[in-house]
C-alpha cells in the first residue's frame, strides 16, 4: 500500500465554443439596461445593490423624467451608468450588427425615460452605438475590403456623455439636494 492516495486524474476543461463570449456580453447587456420592472432582463450580470431598478412610471417629463421621483431616477441612471461604461468592451465581444442594434434599440429606451436634463447625453450614446453598428455594417458587407479599417466605438464620446450623467448624479441625487 502507497502512504499516498493516487492522485485523480484531471479533466480538460470544457470548452465553450466560439458563441460563449458574444452571448456573455449580450446577456450583460440586456439584463444591466433592461427597464422592465419584472426584472425579466435582470440577470444577475450588474453588480452592486441598485441593479434591481424598477421601469419608469409615467411619461418622460420634467426633472425626474419617466421615473416616478427623486430615488427612482437616481438609482435607474446610476444603474445606466454603470451599463454603460461596459458598452465598448462588451460590443468589441461581439461582432454581430444585430447585438449593436439591440443595444441601440435599448439606450433609446433610456432616452426616453429620461430625466430632461439627461436626454441630450443619453441621445448622444444613441448616435455613438448607431455609428459603431454602421462601421461595423460596413466593415462586414460584401464589397467591404478583407483588410480594411475595423469599426472602432468612439470611447472619448461615450466618457464625456457618461461624465454628464455622473455630474447630474452627483448635482441631483446627494443627500442634501433634489
Amino acid at each position: 500500500m502507497h502512504p499516498f492516495p493516487t492522485p485523480t486524474p484531471r479533466r480538460a476543461p470544457a470548452r465553450t465554443g466560439r458563441w460563449a463570449a458574444p452571448v456573455a456580453a449580450v446577456l450583460l447587456l440586456a439584463g444591466c439596461a433592461d427597464p422592465d420592472p419584472g426584472g425579466s432582463g435582470q440577470t444577475g450580470a450588474a453588480p452592486g445593490p441598485s441593479s434591481s431598478t424598477a421601469a419608469p412610471t409615467a411619461p418622460a417629463d420634467g426633472r425626474w423624467g419617466g421615473y416616478g421621483g427623486r430615488a427612482e431616477a437616481c438609482d435607474a441612471v446610476a444603474d445606466h451608468v454603470l451599463t454603460l461604461s461596459v458598452l465598448p468592451s462588451s460590443l468589441s465581444v461581439t461582432g454581430r450588427v444585430e447585438d449593436v442594434q439591440q443595444v441601440e434599440d435599448q439606450v433609446e429606451d433610456l432616452v426616453e425615460a429620461a430625466p430632461e436634463e439627461l436626454v441630450a447625453d443619453l441621445a448622444r450614446i444613441q448616435l455613438t452605438v448607431d455609428s459603431y453598428g454602421e462601421d461595423l455594417a460596413a466593415g462586414q458587407s460584401a464589397t467591404a475590403a478583407p483588410d480594411g479599417p475595423r469599426a472602432r466605438f468612439d470611447r472619448r464620446a461615450l466618457e464625456d456623455s457618461l461624465g454628464s450623467l455622473r455630474r447630474w448624479l452627483a448635482d441631483a441625487c446627494a443627500d442634501d439636494g433634489g
